[in-house]
């Protein structure tokens, strides 16, 4: 029957919104295959617009939250990383090659995936399977952006670099499978030094002390390196992993206007098993400790963060399935110990408690219910859905849903919520602030109708469609001043605390395979504030109205790949940076011609176009990729204070065997 085939699909892919979810494929034969040249790659097919000041730490757009809200979780083949510090994502951070990544799952709002819980969102990252034997992965890459100096002028006794330095990036996995037994590990390196005309002052005045004339190298180095080992049998695993990543960055910090160098660690350490214990049956669990830590980085102003956090979770789920039931419970214990100048109570113990249920009540008509609850020491927060899902027909499938939910101070207004706490973070960093003495939860309901489509063999079609209704939502901004030598200098800082609004969000898929060696498909996203006072409308023009996303793969042999894909995303406008509009910014680096540039707080709305090719050398061992983005070359930035990107080129390196 249907519905029975729709819940071994539950099984599979964790009880969730069925419209919520999106697997987006990168094996060898999709269309995702191999663009991911950059770690923000990963996320390129994302509903959703996605924020970058340096081309390497991101900021998404949470559907519910915005970007200054509660992120997303990252799972790497099942288990949490986590690379983001104050609301900043570090994908090049995740220990996992670029080349070996085999499928994305994402899901927004919360819910439950392979037994994993998650409350604000959800990015799944499954790499390759480990293969009998002993195999290696290795890639390299360099790339050079149309205006930077190029290597003619290349002079390692000075400051400028030879290109834009978007690397050298380098990749490297190595594994070993004896019958049950594996072990693999994962090095990832990363060096960028940002020469763009717009980032270029501030980063190297940041770093220097312009009036003495003494500078160093702005650069961003990053190295991670991860360790697993395990036993695999069809209704058991037990594995073992170890993260460790050190980096010198530069993390842009949103209630300063404006970056902050700081030295960056995460230590993780995590065991895991799961399996089934008979075939309805199965449970999922880990044990996780994870150290993170910012520090001090010379910088012009002397500032540092000083801030380490560390947290122990234990996580156990289990889930029976049938023909017609699915269920799903368990709970996830997490104890938060955060230090930081001024913080008066850094210890904080978390009780999540979840339980999804599904029940086929006729054949085409299925009930779907999930439930999370979080227990602190202070409060609680409670997230709830229910909806039903029918089977119209064969090819036509409605999830009807309605959603509430509740989130914590510490996780939706995370640095704030420190303040309050006694952190003297803000006054160190020198920002005038105004933020209420306590934080509420913020509150939120939603309806929901998705809806997904087989129009025939070849096409199919999905549909995603919200209403969200915000009860309590707190809101940060940041007034930015102008400065000359560091661009942005802060003003006074406020958290707008229980807005209210509504807004409806929805999204497209269309994906057409006409043959086996040619496939492409469309992504939409879109979105409009319906309701609400001024600050929160403010807030939401900072999310494009619009997204468009296309991609075209055509292989016309079997180590050929050519693939191109379309970008279009509409304005969005940043109240926050509206004192920068018309002023300057200018070149620094020597070697560059003295330049002028022009801030502004609406960003430009470019058609963005890449090229790939890919071929296969020595029977599929090596392969050369040479890839052009913005072959339009229309510059483009995400945020007034972002890097302009133009066209740009990409040569990239793999191996394997």
């Amino acid at each position: 029957m249907a519905s029975a085939l729709l819940f071994t699909l539950f099984l599979m892919a964790g009880i969730t919104d069925p419209g919520e979810e999106k697997f987006i494929e990168a094996a060898t034969d999709s269309v995702e295959s191999n663009f991911k040249v950059r770690a923000e790659d990963l996320f390129w097919s994302a509903d959703r617009a996605i924020i970058s000041t340096d081309r390497v730490s991101l900021l998404f757009q949470n559907r519910f939250d915005g970007f200054y809200g509660a992120q997303s979780e990252i799972l790497i083949d099942g288990l949490p990383v986590n690379t983001e510090f104050f609301g900043v994502v570090y994908p090049q951070k995740l220990p996992i090659a670029l080349g070996e990544v085999e499928g994305i799952y994402q899901k927004d709002g919360f819910g439950l995936y392979k037994g994993h819980s998650y409350s604000a969102g959800l990015f799944s990252v499954e790499s390759s399977r480990v293969s009998e034997g002993l195999s290696f992965f290795g890639s390299a890459q360099i790339s050079n952006e149309a205006g930077e100096p190029g290597p003619w002028v290349y002079d390692e006794e000075r400051v400028s670099p030879n290109v834009e330095r978007f690397g050298p990036g380098l990749d490297l996995a190595s594994s070993y499978k004896s019958g049950n037994w594996y072990g693999k590990g994962v090095f990832r390196f990363h060096r960028h030094l940002n020469s763009d005309l717009s980032v270029q002052g501030r980063m190297k005045n940041m770093v220097g002390f312009p009036a003495t004339g003494e500078f160093l190298n702005a650069d961003a180095e990053t190295s991670t390196g991860m360790i697993e080992g395990g036993y695999e049998r069809d209704y058991l695993r037990i594995r073992g992993r170890v993260i460790q990543t050190n980096s010198d960055d530069f993390l842009f910090f949103q209630p300063l206007g404006r970056e902050v160098p700081a030295e960056m660690e995460i230590s993780q350490y995590t065991l895991a098993a799961d399996g089934n214990i008979n075939p309805q049956w199965g449970f999922s669990s880990y044990l996780q400790v994870q150290n993170k830590s910012l520090d001090y980085r010379r910088n012009f102003f002397e500032h540092n963060f000083d801030w380490s956090e560390e947290t122990t979770a234990f996580h156990i789920s289990a889930n029976r399935s049938s023909r017609t039931s699915f269920l799903e419970f368990g709970s996830r214990l997490r104890m938060i110990d955060t230090s930081a100048p001024g913080i008066e109570s850094e210890n904080h113990g978390y009780t999540d408690l979840f339980l999804h249920t599904g029940n086929e009540l006729t054949e085409s008509l299925s009930f779907l219910t999930g439930h999370n609850v979080i227990f602190s020491w202070e409060s609680s927060a409670i997230q709830s859905k229910a909806g039903f899902l029918i089977d119209l027909s064969d090819r036509w499938i409605t999830e009807l849903s309605v959603n509430y939910s509740e989130t914590l101070p510490e996780f939706s207004n995370a640095q704030d919520y420190w303040m309050t706490q006694g952190a003297s973070l803000y006054n160190d960093l020198e920002i005038s602030f105004m933020i209420p003495s306590e934080i509420e939860k913020s509150r939120r309901f939603s309806i929901h109708v998705d809806q997904e489509f087989q129009l025939s063999q070849n096409v199919s079609v999905g549909v995603d469609l919200a209403h969200i209704t915000h009860l309590a939502f707190h809101i940060p901004f940041q007034r930015v001043e102008y400065d000359l030598d560091f661009h942005a200098f802060p003003g006074g800082y406020t958290l707008f605390e229980n807005q209210a609004g509504t807004r409806f969000d929805g999204a497209l898929n269309v994906k057409h395979t006409p043959s086996s060696s040619f496939q492409h498909d469309i992504r939409v996203y879109f979105n409009r504030t319906l309701s609400g006072d001024s600050e929160y409308q403010s807030y939401w023009k900072t999310a494009p109205d619009f997204l468009m996303n296309y991609s075209a793969l055509w292989q016309p042999f079997p180590d050929l790949e050519l693939k191109s894909r379309i970008h279009y995303r509409s304005v969005s406008q940043w109240d926050e940076f509206e004192a920068l509009d018309g002023e300057q910014f200018r070149s620094f680096n020597p070697q560059v011609p003295f330049a002028f540039g022009t801030f502004s707080s609406k960003t430009p709305t470019p058609l963005k176009i890449d090229l790939q090719v890919a071929k296969w050398f020595w029977e599929q061992r090596f392969r050369a990729v040479i890839m052009m983005k913005n072959i339009l070359d229309k510059e483009d930035y995400s945020h007034p204070m972002a890097t302009r990107e133009g066209f740009t080129f990409v040569l990239r390196g793999e191996f394997r065997f």
